[in-house]
């Protein structure tokens, strides 16, 4: 059938509307089968196809061709468009003397909604399912349209050559950010809150540096080479370490790392800790974590010293701290919880000087003001000047930050109390 070439119509209208109906319908079950094979969940057409089903193996075998897959519906829909469109001319003959502008107008809303968005929408709903019954008639098609379809593959793939655009660029897999995407609109249903923050965990690991997950030098049980076997012995057994990192006269300049079964296995007690100490990986405290596990793995050490820029150690940093920053704290038996924050009163809380930011507004409602620091010991710090001795404090909108505890190095505790006008806030466990 050709386009009208005069003012007479062809067919009948009940004729024209029988046939209008399967053009739109076969447009339609093309842009719906192209949304719905690229929709479908491949995990679990793999699942099928492992148990025997031969149309979900079809359907992956497709997928890896998908230019193939798009170029037969975009044929296929072609045609069904153009029989539509030569339909609805016609049967505008019936009533105007200008068919061909009549159905300009009236076909191309047609098109959109019953050709495109309500089968798009439909199909992509159900492409699991649908996908598998789908194939038949598709490979069908494709089959009957090879020469045509040959034709356009090598026009396209000579353009996109001519372009610069290498073969498989448009399908590179799935990218982070859709992912990311997918997580920010994904109803919370869908995907529970240990599977976001998860997934989340996974997508951070390999950006986490050393320095953001390593212990500070400063709570490193740490002993000195000159000290004898015994002594270690006692420390070990005190702080409840199975490991001990060993420095040589001053407690930034690490050198190795003693185990409990060197301790144990010793044959004198009277030994210096540095004739049985192994050799320790150093690793510069802004190395990705990933890798350093990596290097952990390979040299089969489970323990690395955090350096700075100038060689100095910083930090300890082991595998259960990297294997923290994916599944969260890992605790045995023998681990002693000290909560970084506890509830002391009316408005009044006790804080490590560790104690971050966002830890502290969850617990007590106050948001720590902006500054080069992460921690409440580094706000405090910032405010005074100095290391504090105890009993000295800041105050900030009404809260009392209050020295507990301190060294000559480092505030260790800090007391919070809270204004009274302030309703108090739940404590986070």
């Amino acid at each position: 059938m050709s386009v009208v070439a005069s003012l007479d119509p062809v067919l009948s209208l009940p004729a024209g509307a029988g046939l209008l109906v399967v053009g739109v319908l076969v447009q339609a079950l093309f842009a719906g089968t192209e949304i719905s094979l690229m929709g479908a969940d491949r995990l679990v057409l793999r699942a099928r196809a492992d148990e025997g089903d031969a149309a979900a193996l079809r359907v992956l075998t497709l997928l890896e061709r998908p230019a193939r897959l798009v170029s037969t519906c975009l044929v296929g829909g072609a045609f069904g468009s153009v029989f539509a469109a030569t339909v609805v001319t016609d049967m505008a003959a019936h009533f105007t003397a200008n068919p061909t502008l009549a159905a300009a107008i009236v076909f191309p809303p047609i098109a959109i909604i019953f050709c495109e968005l309500i089968p798009k929408a439909l199909f992509h709903q159900y492409a699991t399912v649908l996908a598998p019954r789908l194939i038949v008639p598709l490979l069908a098609m494709s089959t009957l349209l090879r020469p045509l379809l040959w034709v356009t593959e090598h026009i396209t793939r000579g353009l996109s050559r001519a372009f610069g655009v290498k073969d498989g660029d448009g399908h590179a897999g799935v990218r982070r950010e859709d992912i990311q995407l997918l997580l920010d609109t994904s109803p919370s249903a869908d995907i529970q809150a240990e599977e976001r923050e998860m997934i989340l965990r996974v997508f951070n690991f390999s950006e986490t540096l050393v320095q953001d997950a390593m212990v500070p030098l400063i709570d490193v049980v740490s002993i000195p080479e000159t000290a004898t076997v015994a002594e270690a012995i006692v420390l070990a057994a005190e702080q409840g370490f199975s490991r001990l990192p060993v420095y040589r006269k001053r407690v930034d300049r690490m050198v190795g790392v003693v185990t409990h079964s060197d301790l144990l296995f010793a044959p004198d007690p009277a030994a210096s800790v540095g004739s049985v100490m192994h050799e320790v990986v150093f690793a510069p405290e802004s190395k990705r974590i990933d890798k350093l596990f990596l290097e952990l793995r390979r040299r089969r050490q489970r323990l690395a010293i955090a350096v700075d820029e100038y060689g100095g150690g910083v930090g300890v940093i082991s595998i259960e701290d990297i294997l923290e920053e994916l599944v969260g704290d890992i605790e045995d038996e023998f681990d002693r919880r000290r909560p970084l924050i506890r509830r002391t009163g009316e408005r009044e809380w006790t804080a490590s000087g560790r104690l971050e930011s966002e830890a502290l507004k969850a617990t007590t409602g106050f948001e720590l003001p902006e500054g080069d620091y992460e921690t409440v010991a580094g706000f405090v710090l910032s405010c005074l000047g100095h290391v504090p001795a105890v009993g000295e404090h800041v105050t900030h909108s009404g809260w009392r930050f209050e020295v507990g505890k301190a060294n000559e190095r480092a505030i260790l505790e800090l007391n919070i109390s809270g204004p009274p006008d302030k309703a108090p806030q739940a404590v986070r466990g």
